[in-house]
């Protein structure tokens, strides 16, 4: 005979709550007394039954008994069971996905008091889950809920007053009720009112207190606020800067499915910024976060594929990615993808898709998509000549800092392509041009002092602007300085060839073959100069 059937309901129920309420819980003492009581209808022991089974406490996980048990506490009318049940039906824990039975569990728990269905049931009414929208409604159950004493309803409460949801908007309430959730510690609250004392909204502008409000929210498990904590040690705000720090703050939301944080972990690991340079794993955390369809994770995955990074080169795998990001209006993955159309890159050459992908990264603001479009138009890549609208391109690019589109825009005002021609114009975007590191503005203003486009005649200052584009890699003003050498210094001459041969840039094969001609040609007159004063 069972000894626990001569116990009353009372006396199975103290039982139970005194072995697994402890503060060092004992399920294997308790679960038989917790067992007996649910068996008997009492329906708070019910409810603790189901969330032993849905959290695995003292016994193995099973979802389906969870929501059996929670479906049992409910029918007695426990509200701490008809909130877990109506949890069940929103999130599809051990039962099928039903939102109006979640609505009404909520709502059933929510008559008899329960401060968390109030909250749950106002989320519902605001954003329509299983009924029709009512923001006033959705107002006034956050507002009964923190009465009730329930922190996350001040954080919805604050979200209300943000965007008048059911009231007329109103700051200053609205920072008042973030305040009041970080006093009752909720991680939500804290996490929101941090930013506002980073931007100074509603708030003095306090980094410090921005820093400490992230980590008291870290601290409770709040996987945003790790993130964010992250971003503070990375960017030394609110506290010193410690790239080491970061990675661990990023790397431990990472592994809690934060997805920002999977994505800043994949940074580390790609640029070794406090972390061992590891390009696999920054393959594995870019996978995971672009999993999640995080934007930017699948196009950095997408140029992992692409350039043969911590992964064997696929340039179809890299192309699907690129889609999946463009299509997030990602501006950088529109603009690849127009270079992978234009060269056939895990895909047959297409201009017409190359040029709508381009416009597509344009409109969001690519500067590098602008630029090909000026390309695009100035040479006739699939689409006919179009001067005016190539300058149009690169006049948008060059706004936008663009180096390259200076000095193509500084040869159109140059030559006069498409717009009037402006001599003082283009000395000015090839200035600007060299100023941003850009070898090519050097080389156009030297050649503008040599032949006198917009300023007198000066091969001194000539030969000065085109020592400074050789010396920044560019192989024309290498062999540009061969030539100024070949009569008065040939073997520098000769060095100036070999290294216009070295240097690697878009018109390397031209200028290789003028270089080793003239290198031939020099070779050849010291050689005979040699013989000559034998």
């Amino acid at each position: 005979m069972n000894p626990l059937e001569f116990l009353t309901l009372d006396e199975l129920v103290e039982t139970w709550q005194g072995f697994i309420m402890a503060d060092d819980p004992d399920y294997e003492k308790g679960l038989p007394f917790l067992n007996r009581a649910a068996e008997l209808g009492d329906g708070y022991s019910a409810y603790a039954l189901g969330c032993c089974y849905e959290h695995g406490l003292g016994v193995r996980k099973n979802k389906e008994r969870a929501a059996m048990y929670y479906a049992l506490s409910s029918e007695k009318g426990n509200a701490n069971g008809q909130c877990a049940l109506a949890h069940c039906y929103r999130q599809g824990i051990g039962l099928p996905l039903d939102f109006p039975k979640a609505v009404y569990w909520y709502t059933q728990a929510a008559e008899r008091g329960h401060s968390r269905a109030m909250d749950e049931l106002g989320v519902c009414y605001e954003n329509g889950i299983g009924c029709e929208v009512k923001p006033e409604l959705a107002f006034n159950l956050y507002s009964r809920s923190f009465l009730h004493g329930h922190a996350l309803a001040a954080f919805h409460l604050a979200n209300c007053y943000f965007n008048g949801v059911g009231i007329d908007a109103d700051e200053e309430k609205a920072i008042q009720f973030l305040q009041a959730g970080a006093e009752k510690h909720c991680p939500e609250a804290m996490h929101r009112l941090a930013w506002h004392y980073y931007h100074g909204n509603g708030v003095e502008k306090d980094e410090k207190t921005m820093f400490r409000l992230f980590a008291q929210a870290a601290e409770m498990g709040f996987a945003p606020a790790r993130s964010d904590l992250g971003w503070c040690y990375y960017n030394g705000r609110g506290v010193k800067k410690d790239r080491k720090l970061a990675f661990f703050h990023y790397s431990a939301a990472a592994k809690m499915g934060n997805v920002p944080a999977q994505a800043c972990t994949a940074w580390s690991y790609y640029s070794g910024q406090g972390v061992r340079k590891n390009l696999k794993k920054a393959v594995y955390w870019y996978s995971k976060a672009a999993e999640k369809g995080h934007a930017l994770s699948q196009f950095n995955l997408g140029m992992c594929y692409y350039s043969g990074w911590g992964v064997e080169q696929d340039y179809s795998k890299a192309l699907e990615l690129f889609i999946q990001s463009a299509e997030q209006e990602y501006a950088s993955a529109q603009c690849k993808l127009g270079w992978c159309y234009r060269i056939g890159r895990g895909c047959k050459v297409d201009l017409d898709q190359s040029l709508y992908w381009y416009r597509k990264g344009a409109a969001n603001q690519d500067t590098v998509a602008m630029y090909q479009l000026g390309l695009i138009h100035h040479y006739g890549i699939g689409t006919p000549i179009n001067l005016p609208l190539a300058v149009f391109w690169y006049q948008q690019a060059e706004s936008q800092g663009h180096s390259g589109a200076a000095v193509n825009l500084g040869e159109c005002y140059r030559f006069g392509w498409g717009v009037q021609q402006n001599y003082e114009k283009a000395l000015q975007l090839y200035q600007k041009a060299a100023d941003q590191g850009e070898a090519l503005g050097w080389e156009n203003l030297g050649e503008c002092c040599e032949k006198g486009h917009g300023v007198p005649k000066n091969m001194a200052l000539a030969f000065h602007y085109y020592a400074k584009a050789s010396e920044m890699g560019y192989a024309g003003a290498s062999y540009r300085m061969a030539q100024q050498y070949k009569k008065t210094d040939p073997l520098l001459a000769m060095d100036f060839c070999r290294l216009t041969m070295e240097q690697d840039d878009e018109r390397k094969k031209t200028f290789s073959k003028k270089a080793k001609k003239l290198l031939s040609q020099l070779e050849q007159q010291q050689n005979q100069e040699e013989k000559n004063d034998k």
